[in-house]
This record gives C-alpha cells, sequence and structure tokens, in this order.
C-alpha cells in the first residue's frame, strides 16, 4: 500500500509557511537554534514529510477538549488539516543516519516516534543530544547567572565602542572639542585596571531616556570588516564607503554592507552586463574612479544602468 507521501505532496501550502519561517527564524529562534549549524532545514517542511509519510489509521489526534481519539477518514484523505493539530504515530521509528542540525529528529520526536540518529560529525550529535534532553529550566537559570557573573564583564569590554553621535553631545554639553573627548577616553582606558571606572566618568543628562542619562561608551552588537584601500597620491588609507549606513527603508530599518560584499556584487554585475572588451575597459576606469572616491551608490549606478 502506498504512502501518502507518494501520491500526494502540498507543495504550495508548504511553501507558504515555509517562507514566513526562513524569514523569521532570525527573531523568532525555535529550540533548533541552541548553536549554529550549516545549512539547516526547516520545520516546517520536515513535519510536513513525516506527517505524510507515517499518517495511517493508527495515528491520534489530540482533540479539543485535550482527549486523544482516532484519527477521522476525512483527515486521512486530507492530511494537511492535520499539521497545526497534535498528532502521535505510537511511537513509531524513525531513522536518521546522518542528522545534522536535528530538524528530521525533532520534528518526529513531536508526533510520538521514537528516533535512532547518528552523525560523524562530533559537534552534531552533541548538538541534537542537547537539544532533545530534558532540562531543568532553574538549574539551567542559575548556570547562566554563575557564567554572567565570572566572565561577563571580561567578554563584555570587546564589545564596547564610542558612540559617536552620543559623543558630539558629551563634547557639546562640556563645551570641548569630540576629538579631544575621544582621545582622553582612550589614553584613560589604556592604563585602567577596570575599563568600569572609565565608562562611569562619561555620563550625560538626557532627558529622553527612563533614566535620564546617557554615556558616550555603547554596547556593540555587530562588527564589520570595512574594505580600505590606499591614496594614490599620499599613501592615507581610505574606506571604500564614506558611512556605516547605506539605506533605510519604510519602516525605519537601516541597511548595512560590508565593501567586500559590494565588490563581490559589482563583480558580478560587470561579468553579467558588459560584453565588449573595450567597454570593460572604459567600466572598470570608471568604476574604480568612482570607488576611489568611495562612491559606490555611484559605481553600482553606473553598471546596473539605473539610480538606486
Amino acid at each position: 500500500m502506498k504512502k501518502l507521501i507518494e501520491i500526494d505532496f502540498p507543495i504550495e501550502q508548504v511553501n507558504e509557511i515555509a517562507e514566513r519561517e526562513a524569514h523569521a527564524k532570525e527573531k523568532y529562534r525555535p529550540i533548533l537554534f541552541i548553536h549554529k549549524w550549516w545549512a539547516r532545514r526547516l520545520g516546517s517542511v520536515f513535519r510536513t514529510i513525516v506527517l505524510y509519510t507515517l499518517l495511517d489509521d493508527n495515528a491520534k489526534i489530540l482533540g479539543d477538549n485535550g482527549k486523544w481519539r482516532p484519527v477521522t477518514k476525512e483527515e486521512l484523505e486530507n492530511p494537511w488539516s492535520l499539521y497545526l493539530k497534535d498528532v502521535d504515530f505510537g511511537g513509531k521509528i524513525v531513522l536518521d543516519p546522518m542528522m545534522g542540525g536535528g530538524t528530521t529528529i525533532v520534528e518526529a520526536l513531536r508526533t510520538g516516534c521514537k528516533v535512532v540518529a547518528q552523525d560523524l560529525n562530533p559537534v552534531a550529535w552533541l548538538l541534537v543530544k542537547k537539544i532533545v534532553e530534558p532540562v531543568n529550566i532553574e538549574e539551567l537559570k542559575n548556570a547562566f547567572e554563575m557564567l554572567e557573573n565570572r566572565i561577563a564583564d571580561e567578554i563584555k569590554k570587546y564589545y564596547r565602542t564610542i558612540c559617536p553621535h552620543c559623543l558630539e553631545e558629551y563634547a557639546k554639553i562640556r563645551n570641548r572639542e569630540p576629538e579631544d573627548v575621544l582621545k582622553e577616553a582612550i589614553e584613560k582606558l589604556k592604563v585602567a585596571n577596570d575599563p568600569k571606572e572609565v565608562y562611569e566618568q562619561y555620563w550625560f543628562e538626557d532627558r529622553s531616556k527612563i533614566d535620564g542619562k546617557r554615556n558616550i561608551f555603547a554596547d556593540t552588537m555587530y562588527y564589520f570588516w570595512i574594505k580600505q584601500v590606499p591614496c594614490l597620491a599620499c599613501g592615507t588609507k581610505v574606506p571604500l564607503f564614506r558611512g556605516y549606513m547605506l539605506a533605510r527603508t519604510r519602516d525605519k530599518k537601516v541597511i548595512m554592507l560590508s565593501a567586500l560584499i559590494v565588490r563581490i556584487f559589482l563583480l558580478l554585475v560587470i561579468i553579467r552586463k558588459i560584453q565588449s572588451a573595450r567597454s570593460v575597459e572604459r567600466s572598470l576606469i570608471r568604476i574604480k574612479m568612482e570607488m576611489w572616491k568611495g562612491n559606490i551608490t555611484s559605481a553600482l549606478t553606473r553598471i546596473v544602468g539605473r539610480r538606486m
């Protein structure tokens, strides 16, 4: 007897959910994301695969009254109606000999299956083991707090920077030049035994904040590698773009991009858009001139052929 997955598969419905999951996983991280894994598969896709592979007359469904009931004939004919319901396949065994990040394992366990899995990569084994094994939340919380108390300050000092906007505000209030304040803060950090002592010296009043104050030091969220090129005349290193903010969308989201990605994009566009060797030479000269000036947007506009 053929399995349901051999007869039909709801590609359009799964694609709609999978697309949303793929875009939202950075904001709403499921249990699978306790550690980064390469080419991680989407849970919605594998849940559907498990559902359409294992669903039969023996499956049980959790009803609205909180009690388990047998699957109905209508549900067997339309398995997609069970996607959002709690399904129990009664301990059927799922084997995954190359489990990777464990998407198959988690989705199979959610449907009451027993799982057997392995992977040559010990990181994968440890990752999946920690995903599926029971956790005492209170003990986990205490462990995080202990870890934070021991090493948080040592790590956080590498993720602190001086906000240029706050620096200007601070200097304006103190009637000083921002460059002088910056040099002073850096020199103090070099000789300080505890960076916190330096941080505490640079608070200033800001009524727009809940606590009424602001600091020139800010927590760093990300570090970007910025490509620089030496000036052909004097040798001074010049960044390939002048600002860190490349664009601001209508919903006020800031888009940032590294110069390396820009160069790769330019190369791909050049290969695709330019045909003759002569036009290649002319275009490269124009691009180099624009990038030398730090005008990445103009360089892209020249090649793409439209205003960004």
